[in-house]
């Protein structure tokens, strides 16, 4: 590899690197059954936070959102500046 392979950060050679070490955090981390219970629950909660984010901007506006996105933004990005 050369250093331009190695200095591009766009994740294609970490593509599947979780799954293909899949097997051994089952048998050496947690186990099945709780990555399991986790991961349903992580779902669950996530589709239901999207459903409840998308009836509400149906119904109300967002006019309020746009601000606190901008200074959340802004805020991130002056603590990474700091750190």
């Amino acid at each position: 590899r050369g250093v331009r392979d190695h200095e591009r950060h766009d994740g294609a050679d970490q593509r599947g690197h979780g799954a293909s070490q899949l097997p051994s955090a089952l048998d050496e981390g947690v186990g099945a059954v709780p990555t399991l219970v986790g991961t349903v629950v992580s779902f669950v909660v996530a589709y239901a936070s999207i459903a409840w984010l998308l009836r509400f901007v149906a119904h109300h506006s967002i006019a309020w959102f746009v601000p606190y996105r901008v200074a959340l933004g802004v805020a991130v990005l002056v603590g990474v500046a700091v750190t």
